[in-house]
């Protein structure tokens, strides 16, 4: 389960994604903590507009990004979700991206590479573009069908955090559930 404790304002969200009752993290919803009062709450989100290949980077993110800014920007999208987050299949620039240094006014400055890599996820997981689906239903999907198969490999060969995967040492190994 990809649930860290915590919650990090997300830094280079949009400033119209950001009011002082919205930190940038979208719909909540409020999953029980474990405070011993029964007060205080973990806050989760509802639902992330996530693109194809950004399936696969989340259950690999080790803590490297870019720059501090979308490190600290992926810690909080890894620990807004929970296995009950809604997903809706992102075309193009998603939640992630808000806080990456190639997102050019919405744009990707790798948008041939990662539309590509998109593509061959939304392939290989029998999904399309608007499609929503339970976080835990596309995570599972993608264990079984790309990671532990040679697909990872065919999907992500050029990607540049591709020798430093979590995953790839330990999804492929036999991780499931």
């Amino acid at each position: 389960m990809f649930l860290f404790p915590g919650r990090r304002r997300i830094r280079n969200c949009k400033a119209s994604d950001v009011t002082d009752e919205n930190d940038g993290l979208g719909p909540d919803v409020l999953f029980p903590g474990k405070d011993g009062n029964g007060g205080i709450k973990d806050r989760k989100r509802a639902e992330m507009n996530i693109r194809p290949h950004h399936f696969l980077c989340v259950q690999n993110y080790a803590g490297h990004g870019y720059d501090k800014n979308f490190t600290e920007h992926m810690d909080g999208i890894v620990s807004a979700l929970s296995h009950e987050t809604d997903i809706v299949i992102q075309e193009g620039c998603d939640d992630i991206c808000a806080g990456c240094p190639n997102n050019i006014d919405g744009v990707c400055a790798s948008a041939e590479k990662v539309d590509r890599m998109d593509g061959e996820v939304l392939e290989a997981l029998g999904l399309g573009y608007g499609n929503k689906k339970k976080w835990n239903e596309i995570r599972q999907s993608a264990i079984d069908r790309i990671f532990t198969t040679r697909l990872f490999d065919k999907i992500c060969h050029d990607c540049q955090w591709y020798g430093i995967c979590f995953c790839k040492k330990t999804c492929i190994a036999g991780r499931k559930g």
